[in-house]
């Protein structure tokens, strides 16, 4: 098994106008564990903005 794509103890994150707050993982495909402990605040404010602390996939281009 391949070592986890991981993320431990972030810190906080905020996104406004459209951006994006990511304290925890992401990553393309999903070939891989992840793992996630202690993640930060993410917070998002204002139409099209986007907050994660958890894993967040997305295809491989």
């Amino acid at each position: 098994m391949p070592n986890p794509d991981r993320v431990e103890d972030s810190g906080k994150a905020t996104a406004t106008g459209g951006g994006r707050a990511n304290t925890g993982l992401e990553a393309t495909g999903d070939d891989r564990p992840a793992q996630v402990l202690r993640s930060g605040d993410a917070t998002a404010d204002g139409p099209g903005s986007v907050a994660n602390t958890g894993v967040q996939r997305g295809s491989r281009p």
